[in-house]
């Protein structure tokens, strides 16, 4: 009952969510923040997505006990590889939406960076070194702009984000799969 009620709640929270996207992309222009991604789609694009990602649940749960075994590449690789995927998918989605602080940020990185070496305020002191160190590098080695310094190690945050997650989930159900297979045995 408890895991039936625990999906549920996913499911909602994967609905709410993909109801904001495609509000988001139906009603472009519009002001919610960083909810057009899939505007590019166009009206039927997004409801075929949408649509393509529920008929997909039934099929993921119906596999699910062939995933929690080891594959043959490894247990790794899989994992790796959609992380890279959905890496880029988060770069590809970008919103390209900064807020009033991003748009200061925009302005004045590359003045401070030329200056001090770093753009440093009395917030976040770490998060603008960091970014400040990889827009420096960046533009020096590359061309980019501050917006694509903050934008790619934010896709590659995103995909590392994945990857963890899917090895913890696997460990998870790994550790669940035993202990109901180890009850079973018990009997």
């Amino acid at each position: 009952m408890r895991e039936r009620r625990e999906s549920l709640a996913y499911a909602l929270a994967v609905l709410t969510l993909q109801a904001g996207y495609a509000i988001g992309a139906l009603t472009y222009p519009n002001h919610f923040y960083g909810f057009n991604q899939l505007r590019y789609l166009g009206p039927l694009g997004v409801v075929a997505v949408i649509g393509v990602a529920w008929l997909a649940l039934p099929l993921g749960r119906r596999n699910q006990p062939r995933a929690i075994r080891k594959t043959s590449v490894g247990p790794i690789l899989t994992p790796a590889a959609l992380a890279l995927g959905a890496s880029v998918l988060f770069f590809l989605l970008r919103s390209n939406m900064p807020n009033p602080d991003g748009t200061t940020l925009i302005e004045e990185m590359p003045t401070d960076v030329a200056r001090n070496g770093a753009r440093l305020t009395h917030d976040e002191m770490l998060e603008l070194l960091v970014h400040s160190r990889i827009f420096s590098v960046a533009h020096r080695l590359w061309g980019w702009s501050v917006e694509l310094s903050y934008q790619v190690p934010a896709a590659i945050a995103g995909g590392l984000f994945v990857f963890l997650m899917m090895m913890l989930a696997r460990r998870c159900a790994e550790k669940a799969s035993s202990r109901v297979f180890g009850a079973r045995a018990m009997r």
